[in-house]
């Protein structure tokens, strides 16, 4: 899925430090953004210090902290909360904080920490164009892979429709605009034992000819691999005055489908039921983007735009936020593949965007590290999803999504780039955390 749905949220040495989404956390938000608005710089310092922890210690309030801090007279802590953003490997581009006042030692540790953000925001990686599609305006979303027929798939938000790309290179509709009654064409996968395409999909403004009629619509659409024919799909049903869509899916070992809604639920499809069955109450998430099965077929990764990643266990529907290193930032991340004990996502909401490796301990029950395997690269602009193809990762390098209005139409002063699949090799990769 894509940051441009989070609207409603106010944003601004490691040790592992347990995970906490406190229930509790809106109410705290609230009473955060009402004590900036009014440059209560004591009640903005305290709301925030509760705030951060209780939000899975999301990154993007450390610098807005430190800036609350640093109003209040609380040096020493602003300067704690930019050197711990700095160590997650992020760039803070804000206006640098005022010095009146500081101590020496404060400014030199305040000069310490720009310097690291000024390497931070250094290119890193070697990029390796896999294949670039003619079709500027396709406006790609995810990706996929069918070892048998060696065929990689692009699902289209803008263009509505599915293109398959073969071993030669070749580029071809797989599902045609609008087909089926598709809407803009979101998550992938398939499921290459029973020969089937998964495709999501939600009427959203950004399609070429935006049905304003099915708005708040969204289905899962299950397709044969090998002839092309819609098998089934599953809709969900309209809700009164609250937005879902269907956006990023992955699929279980035995045929059954997790699928995101942007909007805060996972749901579960299974092959010839009638109906997807919501596997969380909708207060648990604020954004769910890529699920990923994990090896032992009882759990599967989840994650939050916002909150980071947590374990869902298939069974009891439990969900379980992960324990990570202070140093770590797990939010922005919209898709993410999991390979061996590692995985692989890409981190668009983060600054700078990057994509990133994540290496879990061997029961996928807490975070090691992470390392960044590229960021401030050419075409690394708009990345979106992956997909792990022997030992080699081909990502969606440009999706081009801000560059579009309502109905697809391309913003004044934007020029549409042609789709980049970029690859990298994960058989040398090696360990390098923050």
């Amino acid at each position: 899925m894509r940051k441009m749905w989070i609207t409603a949220l106010f944003v601004a040495g490691a040790v592992l430090i347990s995970a906490e989404v406190s229930p509790s956390w809106r109410d705290i938000n609230k009473t955060a953004r009402a004590a900036i608005q009014n440059k209560d710089w004591a009640a903005a310092t305290a709301a925030l210090e509760k705030l951060i922890p209780a939000m899975n210690d999301y990154s993007r309030l450390l610098p807005q902290f430190a800036s609350a801090a640093a109003f209040n007279g609380q040096t020493d802590k602003a300067l704690r909360a930019l050197e711990l953003y700095s160590r997650m490997g992020l760039v803070n581009t804000a206006d640098p904080l005022s010095q009146s006042g500081w101590s020496e030692k404060q400014r030199a540790e305040y000069q310490r920490i720009r310097q690291r953000f000024d390497q931070n925001a250094k290119p890193v990686g070697t990029p390796v164009v896999a294949f670039t599609l003619s079709d500027a305006e396709l406006m790609p979303e995810d990706i996929a892979y069918d070892a048998k027929t060696k065929t990689f798939f692009l699902s289209s938000t803008r263009e509505r429709k599915v293109v398959a790309v073969g071993p030669d290179g070749g580029a071809k509709d797989f599902i045609k605009t609008g087909q089926d009654g598709l809407w803009a064409a979101m998550g992938l996968g398939v499921d290459e034992s029973r020969r089937t395409l998964w495709v999501s999909s939600g009427a959203t403004p950004e399609v070429t000819g935006y049905p304003e009629a099915d708005a708040g619509k969204t289905a899962l659409f299950e397709y044969d691999l090998d002839t092309h024919a819609l098998r089934n799909r599953y809709d969900l049903p309209p809700l009164k005055d609250q937005q879902q869509l269907l956006g990023d899916v992955a699929v279980m070992a035995n045929g059954d489908v997790l699928a995101g809604d942007a909007y805060g639920m996972i749901y579960r499809v299974h092959p010839g039921t009638p109906a997807p069955e919501a596997m969380t109450p909708r207060d648990v998430f604020v954004s769910v983007q890529e699920p990923a099965a994990l090896p032992d077929g009882r759990n599967a990764l989840v994650i939050d735009y916002v909150l980071g990643i947590g374990k869902l266990n298939l069974a009891t529907k439990a969900v379980t936020w992960l324990p990570h290193p202070d140093n770590v930032a797990l939010n922005g991340i919209d898709g993410i593949v999991v390979t061996g004990h590692r995985a692989i996502a890409v981190q668009n909401g983060t600054n700078p965007i990057r994509i990133s490796a994540i290496d879990f301990d061997d029961s996928f029950s807490r975070i090691l590290g992470v390392t960044v395997l590229e960021q401030k690269t050419p075409h690394l602009t708009e990345p979106t999803h992956g997909v792990v193809v022997g030992d080699t990762y081909y990502f969606i390098a440009n999706s081009e999504d801000s560059k579009v209005d309502k109905g697809g139409v391309v913003k004044k002063g934007e020029v549409l780039e042609a789709p980049v699949i970029q690859k990298l090799p994960l058989a040398k990769l090696k360990q390098h955390w923050f």
